[in-house]
């Protein structure tokens, strides 16, 4: 299995104060691209890097997958928040 080298020094972290909606929506426009140029310059999602957060190597596929699970959380997180302003609730 391939191994793939990608290093940076990028971090979660929380947005600086009186960052607004456009800056936060341009930083997460630049990290899709980011992740969009790893996507393409991989051979195969069967790829792995060393990711220090979990302290293994993990495939690309694996890292995709993890990306799916947060955005659907994220999203029912806030479906719950504007449930709780308007009282909508979904289907």
């Amino acid at each position: 299995m391939a191994t793939l080298s990608v290093h940076d020094n990028r971090t979660h972290r929380s947005a600086p104060t009186g960052t607004t909606g456009a800056t936060a929506f341009a930083a997460w426009q630049e990290e899709v691209a980011h992740s969009r140029r790893i996507e393409r310059a991989a051979e195969s999602l069967d790829l792995t890097a060393y990711q220090p957060r979990w302290g293994e190597h993990v495939s690309l596929r694996l890292i995709m997958l993890h990306m799916i699970h947060e955005y659907a959380r994220h999203n029912g997180h806030a479906d719950f928040l504007r449930e709780g302003v308007d009282g909508t609730v979904g289907p």
